[in-house]
């Protein structure tokens, strides 16, 4: 018996585009599986609940599934993402009702994401410089966020950048890369950095995503972002698909 408005397909169940399982008894754990279920044109680009495996809850991102289901967990444009560590834990606009442009799914529900399948980060910063035509991109391979009593500590095994749309590496080399902010701030660094939330090395150095700009270094002079994007890729199979 298929479930959540699914068919009866031959001997499958047919799910609708945010939901899985062999009887589509569950929400999909990222927008890559919606993607692997037939839902692979522009006209399903678009805000999805999903459910990690280890996810408590589901939560919203947006998805870009003409891209190869690409999830979205984060946009920024004009809001002001200098917040509290609270506030970054839980997410900043993530019930993307009123501000497709500004949202962050949180660092908890990045950490569930990540946790379930091998990932591949992609921050684009699509405009800097006041210059609507000039792009960079940044790929960070086998990314992993930790939980909050490790300070969301993020590790990935390589940098590499585009050829086209160059970056250089705008995180601190020396880690583990800690998640910082004013009011609960392992190392120092949000301080340091004017009070902006951010992952950050021992040293301090890098630079962050929140900050107000975001400032990230291109051919090796910094960059101030007008759009910034963050897709999660999944490169592998999920660990427990039910």
């Amino acid at each position: 018996m298929c479930e959540n408005g699914g068919s009866l397909d031959g001997q499958q169940c047919r799910c609708p585009s945010q939901y899985a399982g062999d009887r589509c008894q569950r929400y999909i754990r990222d927008c890559k599986e919606a993607h692997a279920n037939g839902y692979q044109s522009h006209a399903y680009n678009g805000v999805y609940l999903i459910q990690p495996a280890t996810a408590p809850a589901p939560f919203k991102v947006r998805c870009d599934a003409a891209a190869g289901g690409l999830t979205m967990s984060f946009k920024r444009t004009t809001a002001n993402f200098n917040v509290d560590w609270a506030t970054a834990k839980e997410g900043i606009n993530n019930d993307l009702a009123n501000d497709l442009n500004n949202f962050f799914i949180g660092l908890d529900n990045l950490h569930h994401l990540l946790l379930q399948a091998k990932y591949c980060l992609t921050h684009v910063f699509t405009k800097y410089d006041n210059d609507w035509t000039l792009s960079a991109s940044a790929f960070y391979s086998n990314l992993t966020i930790g939980v909050d009593s490790t300070f969301f500590s993020l590790t990935y095994s390589k940098f590499s950048t585009s050829t086209n749309d160059p970056s250089d590496n705008g995180f601190d080399a020396a880690g583990p890369l800690l998640f910082a902010a004013v009011d609960r701030d392992p190392t120092g660094c949000a301080v340091a950095h004017g009070g902006a939330p951010g992952w950050y090395g021992s040293d301090c150095g890098g630079y962050s995503l929140f900050a107000d700009p975001v400032v990230w270094p291109v051919l090796g002079s910094p960059r101030t972002c007008m759009l910034t994007l963050i897709y999660v890729s999944r490169v592998g199979p999920l660990y427990d698909d039910e």
